[in-house]
Order: C-alpha cells, then structure tokens, then sequence
C-alpha cells in the first residue's frame, strides 16, 4: 500500500463523521431553540414557529405542537391547530 493511500483513508473517515455528526447537531440545535422560543417568545414568533416546526416530522415535534394549542394567544392556537 502507497503512504498517500494509506493517508486517505482514515481522513475521509474522519471527515465523514464530522459532517454526519455536525448535521445531527444542527437537527437537535434548531428544534430545542424552536420549543424554547415557543415558550417564550412574543405571539407573533411564536405563530412563526409553529409553522416552522410543521416542517418537522410529526414525532420529533408533536409535544410542542400539543403545548401550543394551549397557548395563551388565539392566533398561536390557530396555528398549531
């Protein structure tokens, strides 16, 4: 086996589990700022981030969305609704 190739591989491994692991961080990230906000942003964020978390598959975001609908603000309610 050549030194270049040898080389090669392991940082591709490497370079392959950053991008996958910094993708999941940003899946993860992104939502946990959505909830929080959705807890305690003015209402009209908060209707902006129930439209942003029906992008979401309905599992990862289905409790937010259930805490909405409880929401203090009609036009939050509507939009979680």
């Amino acid at each position: 086996m050549c030194y270049a190739c040898g080389v090669r591989w392991p940082l591709r491994a490497l370079l392959v589990t950053l991008a996958l692991s910094a993708m999941a961080f940003e899946w993860e990230g992104r939502l946990g700022r959505l909830e929080r906000e959705l807890a305690s942003a003015p209402p009209a964020r908060r209707q902006e981030v129930v439209r942003l978390l029906a992008a979401y598959p309905a599992e990862d975001v289905a409790d937010a969305l259930l805490r909405a609908l409880g929401d203090e603000d009609p036009g939050v309610r509507s939009a979680a609704a």
